[in-house]
C-alpha cells in the first residue's frame, strides 16, 4: 500500500467521539491502490465508525475514520507509534 488512506468525514463517522484506549484491531481501509487489511489500534470511535492507526511498511504510520463494521479485535500488540 502507497496511496493516503480515505477517510469517513465528520459528517459520516458522527460523534459523541470517544478515546478507544489503543486497543488492536485489524480494520480493512481504501486507499486510491485499492482495499487493505491493516493491523494497528482504534484510536476513537463514534456509534458508527472507528479512528485506526498503523503503520505501513516503509514505516509511515497513518490513521483513517472507518465504519464499524470494518474493525475486529485482535489480541496481539503492534508497533504502531503514538
Amino acid at each position: 500500500m502507497t496511496g493516503t488512506p480515505f477517510s469517513l468525514s465528520p459528517e459520516a463517522y458522527g460523534g459523541p467521539v470517544v478515546g478507544a484506549g489503543l486497543l488492536p484491531v485489524r480494520a480493512y481501509v481504501q486507499t486510491p491502490d485499492g482495499l487493505f487489511r491493516v493491523d494497528g489500534v482504534a484510536v476513537s470511535a463514534t456509534p458508527n465508525a472507528v479512528l485506526v492507526r498503523w503503520d505501513r511498511d516503509d514505516g509511515l504510520t497513518l490513521d483513517a475514520w472507518v465504519w464499524r463494521a470494518a474493525v475486529k479485535h485482535r489480541k496481539a500488540p503492534t508497533r504502531v507509534s503514538e
